[in-house]
């Protein structure tokens, strides 16, 4: 059991890897397909954690025309690349911290 958990793992790591490749080529080659209006990124992300990434420049928000009131957009491909990275690095932070805390049970 505990030689399978890891596999399991690193076969959801490579497969959300591979996911996240194939959405930036689609991005490359359907800019329009990957552009989504603040509003969604906002119901699928969160208004908090939006602001967050935008503040420390991980995401960048693109205004589709020149007036105040042209809708803001983003990439769907860089959005979901930074929230995978980040529920990677909470999982590996996860894992580290039980792997510590059950060593001091021993």
């Amino acid at each position: 059991m505990g030689l399978q958990e890891p596999i399991t793992l690193d076969h959801r790591v490579i497969m959300e890897f591979a996911s996240l490749v194939a959405d930036m080529v689609l991005a490359k080659q359907e800019p329009v397909q990957d552009s989504i209006s603040q509003r969604k990124a906002e119901e699928l992300y969160g208004r908090t954690w939006l602001k967050y990434h935008l503040e420390r420049g991980d995401i960048r928000a693109r205004r589709q025309g020149q007036a105040k009131n042209s809708p803001i957009t983003y990439s769907r491909s860089e959005l979901r690349a930074i929230y995978v990275a980040e529920c990677q690095l909470t999982c590996r932070i996860k894992t580290r911290f039980e792997n510590e805390k059950n060593e001091k049970k021993k």
